[in-house]
C-alpha cells in the first residue's frame, strides 16, 4: 500500500458531539464537537482524516531519572487543521454531511477551500513521512496524528500496540511500558527500570535508583 497515492474525500463531514480520537496513560487527543473531517482513501478505502475545529492535545513525555525529571508536558490548543491515520472505522457512525453554515463557522466559503486547506496538511506530510507507508494503518491499536508545527515543520504522534512516539520541535521521544528515550541536539536519555543512561555533550553518565 502506497500512502502517497492518498486522496482526499470531497465531501466535509462533522462530528457530532466531543470526541475523544486517541487515549493511553500518557496521551490524549480530543476533538470537540461540529469539528469538519475530510476523508484521506487509498485505493477507495478511508484510512483516516483531516480534522479542523477546535481540540486539545495533551502529552506527558517527562522521563524521571537520578539526575531530575528530563522532557516536557505538553498542552496544546488544536485550532488549525491536523491528520490522523488509523481509527477511521470508529469514528464512521459519529459524523454527518455538512452544511454550509457548518464550514462558514470556520471561514470556509465552499467545501472545495476545505479541501484546499486539508490537502496542504496532506501534502507535506506525505512528502516528508513515507517511511511510515510500511504500518497498517487499519488496525485498531495504530494511530498517526500530524500537527502543524510552523509553516515548514509538523509535530508527529505515533503509536502502535504498547509504544509511543512524540516527535516535536527537534526533540523525540519514545516510551514503551517502563522504558523512555528522548533524543534531542547533543542529548540522549534511555531510562528503564530504575537504571538511566544519560549521554551529554559525549559525556555519558550511567545511574540507578533505589
Amino acid at each position: 500500500m502506497r500512502l502517497q497515492d492518498y486522496k482526499l474525500g470531497d465531501k466535509p463531514l462533522r462530528i457530532l458531539e466531543d470526541t475523544t480520537l486517541f487515549k493511553n496513560e500518557r496521551c490524549i487527543v480530543n476533538a470537540t464537537k461540529d469539528t469538519l473531517a475530510l476523508p484521506i482513501e487509498v485505493n477507495r478505502e478511508t484510512l483516516g482524516y483531516v480534522f479542523h475545529g477546535k481540540g486539545k492535545l495533551l502529552i506527558d513525555s517527562i522521563i524521571e531519572t537520578g539526575r531530575g525529571a528530563v522532557g516536557k508536558s505538553t498542552e496544546r490548543d488544536l485550532n488549525e487543521p491536523f491528520l490522523m491515520l488509523g481509527g477511521a472505522k470508529e469514528l464512521s457512525d459519529s459524523m454527518s454531511p455538512v452544511d454550509s453554515s457548518d464550514l462558514s463557522k470556520l471561514g470556509y466559503e465552499s467545501a472545495q477551500a476545505c479541501v484546499e486547506r486539508a490537502d496542504v496538511v496532506c501534502a507535506r506530510f506525505f512528502r516528508k513521512q513515507s517511511r511510515h507507508s510500511r504500518w497498517n494503518w487499519n488496525t485498531e491499536d495504530a494511530r498517526l496524528f500530524a500537527f502543524m508545527h510552523d509553516e515548514d515543520r509538523l509535530d508527529l504522534l505515533i503509536s502502535k500496540k504498547e509504544k509511543l512516539l512524540y516527535v516535536s520541535d527537534g526533540e523525540t521521544y519514545v516510551f514503551k511500558g517502563d522504558k523512555g528515550v528522548l533524543t534531542r541536539h547533543g542529548e540522549v536519555v534511555v531510562s528503564k527500570k530504575g537504571k538511566t543512561v544519560h549521554i551529554m555533550n559525549s559525556n555519558v553518565f550511567v545511574e540507578r535508583q533505589d
